[in-house]
């Protein structure tokens, strides 16, 4: 019966729904410091999974003190949407209406799909603009 029991909880790990979750991809950022923010990541549905049922957003001040993350005065500015012009590509936005002059910030996106919910910590590094062509060690 142990044996059973087992191959069944094997079974129930190996065929869960969780490797076909939604997920994130690279973060890319498109502005430097000093410039209204500007940064994006691919959003990858599941299969079946519909961009409109899709919702996010900067996560709560309790969420982020909960994650241990300070909540500063930069996040107040911080948008976060959803932009879904490319079905083909839908795209997670983070964005200042006014220049960013912090060189990081950590920002926690929270995520909600019909079948799950997440909340996502994102370090974003921001380069001073003549910088733009130097060489990156993260490459």
């Amino acid at each position: 019966m142990k044996i059973r029991t087992l191959l069944l909880l094997i079974a129930t790990l190996l065929f869960s729904a969780h490797p076909y979750a939604l997920g994130l991809g690279k973060l890319k950022i498109e502005s430097a410091l000093s410039q209204p923010l500007a940064a994006s990541i691919p959003i990858k549905l599941k299969p079946n999974e519909n961009i409109d049922d899709v919702h996010v957003a900067l996560a709560s001040q309790d969420i982020f003190k909960k994650m241990g993350v300070e909540f500063g005065f930069q996040h107040r500015h911080v948008k976060v949407v959803l932009d879904r012009s490319n079905l083909n590509q839908p795209l997670l936005r983070m964005s200042t209406d006014s220049p960013f002059n912090e060189p990081f910030i950590e920002l926690i996106v929270h995520i909600k799909t019909p079948t799950q919910q997440f909340n996502r910590s994102l370090t974003l590094l921001l380069d001073t603009p003549d910088n733009d062509n130097a060489p990156s060690v993260f490459n």
